[in-house]
């Protein structure tokens, strides 16, 4: 199994919810083979897990956002150790 830690609502609401908006029905091809990889309840065969964590233990957050100096450095540490 995988598991993908997501710290946004609607990302994580996107891959678990099927839900299509306005705003995501031109998703709906390209993400029909993901959703039926994520265990949920109604597809508890799926090899995905999408797994909720807070945007200050999301490590990779550093590489694309520029969070204050003390985050950066907590994230750091915990991507490489330094």
């Amino acid at each position: 199994s995988v598991r993908a830690f997501e710290d946004n609502a609607a990302a994580e609401q996107l891959a678990v919810e099927q839900r299509i908006t306005n705003r995501t029905r031109y998703y709906h091809i390209k993400w029909h083979w993901f959703w039926n990889k994520v265990k949920r309840s109604d597809n508890p065969d799926g090899i995905v897990e999408i797994l909720r964590v807070d945007t200050h233990n999301q490590i990779a957050d550093f590489l694309t956002k520029q969070p204050p100096r003390e985050v950066f450095e907590k994230l750091r540490k915990m991507a490489i150790g330094w």
